[in-house]
């Protein structure tokens, strides 16, 4: 699970020769040979969006688990108070507002200017919680997915390393990524 369960990440598993020799290309150094001679890539990526996803994340919430094997009484659904105040809370953890860039990027800085001047007049009275831009949190999170990836390889016996040396732009070009 990730921060309000919103799993801001995609996996991208390069397996065919084509696809690694193009990825391989943006790699530096002893990367390169790694990800020809794998059998598998996997590339994380976060999204720095993800409540541009809003629907499909609520639908994902929403959803009955099927065969439970214990019968469970009947959930209450949400009241749209409650729907609102978790996207609210998620939007504002993420610095995510679904908004254009040009509106939200400045909403977000002054709300966490906000927080912070709070925390700072606040600070041996009540915890406030750091809020960080949606590139630190999206990525904050597929870290934690991508640490717990390699610790189930390593549980199959399978090797697995993480790799920094890389050219991002080269890699979204070469393998169709969005920016966002």
């Amino acid at each position: 699970p990730t921060g309000f369960n919103v799993q801001p990440y995609k996996l991208l598993f390069v397996e065919s020769k084509r696809a690694k020799e193009s990825l391989a290309k943006y790699c530096i150094g002893r990367n390169i040979d790694r990800v020809l001679d794998s059998d598998c890539s996997v590339v994380f990526l976060a999204d720095r969006h993800a409540m541009r996803s809003w629907r499909q994340y609520r639908s994902m919430l929403e959803a009955k688990p099927a065969n439970l094997s214990k019968p469970q009484s009947k959930s209450k659904s949400k009241s749209k108070l409650a729907w609102l105040k978790l996207r609210a809370l998620t939007a504002l953890f993420s610095s995510g507002i679904p908004l254009p860039k040009v509106v939200a990027g400045p909403i977000s800085f002054a709300v966490r200017l906000a927080m912070r001047v709070v925390s700072w007049i606040l600070r041996s009275r009540l915890v406030v919680p750091t809020l960080s831009g949606p590139e630190c949190w999206s990525q904050k999170n597929t870290m934690l997915v991508a640490m717990t990836y390699m610790l189930a390889c390593s549980s199959r016996d399978l090797a697995t390393t993480p790799m920094e040396g890389f050219l991002a732009w080269g890699i979204r070009q070469s393998l169709g990524i969005p920016r966002r």
